[in-house]
């Protein structure tokens, strides 16, 4: 994704992600939470990125939005 957003800078475009989780069969079930995100949950961490007033300086970032982090 950091080479996306190096190449598309200069077009005024911004490459960035949100990161919900990894693999599908046990989705959710490594984090803290012990449960996937709910959309409600993962929608701020989209909204962020989204408007340029609040992330026009933010770019090539995969925002790690999966409730923490088992091991």
């Amino acid at each position: 994704m950091s080479l996306a957003a190096q190449q598309l800078l200069a077009r005024g475009i911004r490459v960035n992600a949100v990161a919900p989780g990894k693999e599908m069969a046990s989705f959710g079930a490594g984090s803290d939470m012990g449960r996937p995100a709910q959309p409600e949950e993962i929608a701020p961490a989209h909204a962020y990125l989204e408007p340029p007033v609040m992330s026009s300086y933010v770019r090539g970032v995969a925002l790690p939005v999966m409730g923490g982090s088992r091991g």
